[in-house]
């Protein structure tokens, strides 16, 4: 069976949704009348010409989609499980941080340090202003999809630590 093609709305359509990931708001953008641009979208997103012309133009759009899907739940992992312990040790009224250079700082957002001490082997810091990236964005983030995953009907649910590695091969050839 041939491949139906797009109408000109349709492909307004897709690139509307690309652009902003809301079926109602790329359905009027693509012509559709307001009233009905809510079910249109809904309608639009059901067909199997539109879903392949939205998984082409993201494939084109982004590369390899399975990198970059490894990638987002690394970087979401580093964001989610970080620990200030990690970067900086308390005592008393002191505190020192670690070695930059042997630590994780994806999690953080912006570091301003006032007063470095000495610079024996931790410097000594005093009023420091350490801000992280939103951990509970990224833990919610996690959760759906993990979520995701696991709610998936048995025939098609996929073990992501089998995908991760079979993406970690692909990209280590």
């Amino acid at each position: 069976m041939a491949e139906k093609k797009l109408t000109v709305k349709q492909h307004i359509f897709v690139e509307e949704y690309l652009q902003s990931f809301n079926a109602t708001q790329a359905a009027i953008k693509a012509g559709y009348k307001e009233k009905a641009a809510y079910s249109m979208g809904a309608e639009n997103l059901k067909k199997p010409q539109i879903q392949a012309q939205i998984k082409k133009r993201v494939a084109e759009l982004l590369g390899d989609t399975e990198a970059l899907s490894l990638r987002i739940i690394e970087e979401q992992k580093a964001l989610a499980f970080s620990n200030l312990s990690n970067f900086m040790k308390f005592d008393g009224n002191k505190i020192t941080y670690e070695d930059f250079e042997n630590i994780d700082t994806r999690a953080i957002q912006s570091l301003d340090i006032d007063k470095i001490g000495d610079g024996k082997k931790k410097a000594q810091v005093t009023n420091v202003k350490l801000k992280t990236h939103n951990k509970s964005a990224a833990l919610d983030f996690l959760g759906k999809y993990v979520n995701l995953v696991q709610d998936a009907p048995a025939d098609i649910r996929v073990d992501v630590n089998v995908v991760v590695d079979e993406v970690k091969k692909k990209l280590l050839k």
